[in-house]
C-alpha cells in the first residue's frame, strides 16, 4: 500500500526587511536597502567598514543570510522567483 506524500504547507515565517550583520559583534542593522544600511554602519563606526554579511530579518526577529531568505520568501509565497539563486534574495525582489 502506497501512502500519499505530505503536501507542503505554507509557512507563517516571512521576510520583513533587509539587514546587515556585523561579523565581529553579531549585531545586525535592519533597513529598506542593503546599500543604505552599509552607509549607516560605515558612518556609525567612524568611517571604518567592518566585515559584514548581507541578509534579512524574519517575522520572528532573526537575521538570515540572502540564500536562507530566498528559501523562506519562496516557500511562503512572498516571491515567485529568485533572479540570482547563487546570491540569494535581494531587497529589490521583495
Amino acid at each position: 500500500m502506497h501512502g500519499r506524500g505530505k503536501e507542503l504547507q505554507p509557512t507563517s515565517l516571512r521576510i520583513i526587511e533587509a539587514a546587515v550583520l556585523i561579523n565581529r559583534t553579531g549585531e545586525f542593522f535592519p533597513g529598506a536597502k542593503h546599500d543604505e544600511i552599509h552607509e549607516r554602519i560605515y558612518f556609525s563606526h567612524g568611517g571604518i567598514k567592518p566585515k559584514t554579511i548581507d541578509g534579512f530579518v524574519t517575522s520572528e526577529g532573526y537575521f538570515v543570510d540572502r540564500r536562507t531568505a530566498a528559501m523562506i520568501a519562496l516557500e511562503c509565497g512572498q516571491v515567485k522567483k529568485i533572479n540570482n539563486p547563487k546570491l540569494g534574495l535581494t531587497s529589490s525582489e521583495l
